[in-house]
């Protein structure tokens, strides 16, 4: 028997009237997450972005660094609620 293939969630989502695609974490993703960044926020919101949206550490870096607060912390959220890791108080848990 084989295991059934199951796609994680995506949203689409538009910023600066361009639309692209998110996904939520795959389980590995999300335990390197809670390990690995566990005190390190900066690294752990690169990491989010890069997985999340399919591009490289180095391109989610830049994209933090030349977009507004409000925007990142949208797609970081969006990509942290697909993945499941909200409480249900709507906050990220403590690792």
């Amino acid at each position: 028997m084989a295991l059934p293939k199951s796609n994680l969630p995506t949203r689409t989502l538009v910023v600066d009237g361009q639309e692209f695609e998110v996904r939520g974490l795959s389980r590995s993703e999300a335990m390197r997450l809670t390990t690995e960044f566990e005190n390190a926020p900066d690294p752990a919101e690169t990491f989010v972005v890069s997985c999340g949206a399919g591009v490289s550490i180095e391109e989610a870096d830049e994209w933090r660094s030349t977009t507004d607060i409000t925007t990142v912390g949208m797609v970081v959220d969006t990509i942290i609620e697909l993945s499941g890791l909200l409480d249900k108080g709507g906050k990220t848990p403590q690792a």
